[in-house]
């Protein structure tokens, strides 16, 4: 659980803070209309494809993947429930470090990030939602792995 760095084509439109449907996980007999955060969605497989990934995952322990495409933009996902992108997409690493450091990041517990915060976590593409020690008390992800 935490924040993702996803490479995806720069003209990804995917609605911000809406679960990409391949990480709904459902039951075997599944539906897209079960999956309600992709409720009159248009998705990029068929209804029958994406309950195939779903029955699989009931099925055994290795499952394909319907993950969103990749390209060559950047976007930070939140991955504490099944992951949505949280970010606008950037035709460049520069472009998501600036915005990780705007107001404009501010999505459940992050906030404006330094630089070299910024550089870290997208450099790593991965932070966990928090950190706890007794030295730092609860921290930040993003701002942990970058360095306080």
């Amino acid at each position: 659980m935490g924040r993702e760095v996803h490479r995806v084509p720069v003209d990804f439109d995917w609605p911000t803070n809406k679960i990409w449907p391949g990480f709904c996980y459902r039951t075997p007999d599944c539906g897209i209309e079960s999956c309600p955060d992709a409720e009159d969605t248009e998705v990029p497989w068929s209804v029958e494809d994406l309950c195939a990934f779903h029955r699989a995952l009931w099925d055994c322990d290795e499952y394909p993947e319907l993950a969103p495409p990749t390209g060559t933009g950047w976007q930070v996902w939140e991955t504490v429930s099944e992951g949505s992108p949280i970010s606008p997409v950037f035709p460049d690493r520069e472009g998501l470090i600036g915005w990780l450091m705007s107001p404009a990041y501010s999505w459940g517990v992050s906030q404006p990030l330094t630089r070299a915060q910024a550089e870290n976590f997208t450099a790593d593409g991965w932070a966990p939602t928090f950190i706890f020690s007794a030295p730092t008390g609860l921290v930040n992800g993003e701002q942990f792995i970058g360095g306080q």
